[in-house]
């Protein structure tokens, strides 16, 4: 379940039919559940998306990517809605360098956003940054961070 957080951001709805990417409407499910954990005022997440990551770059999610995550990624399609959540508010961000043939990425990790076989998985959410702006790449459900890159951020966990 995810748990209440103090992050404000804000999400741009683009035009999309509610029905483009077989999900239910995002004004039904997406917009309450994007107020109530992270006091949004924004509009409904819809299959695009325009948001901000915890380092307040912008980041977007291109509907022919979301499409083309259906199929290869299908555990991660109900939880659309917390590809903000992760970005603005994660548990692990790791950088990696560009190189001559990819340019630099961000993977931010958050735990507790999956319920059922993947409820101890963390979502990672790849986003490649480019001259003109950020792009989300992926998104998975995985075991565990990969050890690698450069730590940007880490969530300490506290106890009760």
């Amino acid at each position: 379940m995810l748990q209440q957080v103090a992050v404000h951001y804000w999400t741009t709805s683009v035009a999309c039919s509610s029905t483009c990417c077989g999900m239910a409407s995002p004004s039904v499910w997406a917009l309450p559940r994007l107020m109530r954990y992270a006091g949004s005022t924004e509009a409904a997440v819809t299959c695009q998306l325009t948001t901000r990551d915890r380092f307040g770059d912008t980041v977007s999610l291109d509907h022919s990517n979301w499409q083309k995550h259906q199929p290869r990624h299908p555990e991660v399609v109900p939880y659309h809605h917390a590809l903000p959540l992760v970005l603005a508010d994660p548990d692990l961000v790791l950088e990696f360098a560009a190189t001559a043939s990819q340019e630099r990425t961000r993977h931010f990790y958050r735990r507790g956003v999956f319920q059922g076989p993947y409820a101890q998985c963390y979502m990672r959410v790849v986003v490649g940054y480019i001259v003109h702006g950020a792009k989300i790449k992926t998104v998975q459900a995985i075991n565990y961070p990969r050890p690698m890159g450069r730590i940007l951020w880490l969530r300490i966990p506290t106890t009760p």
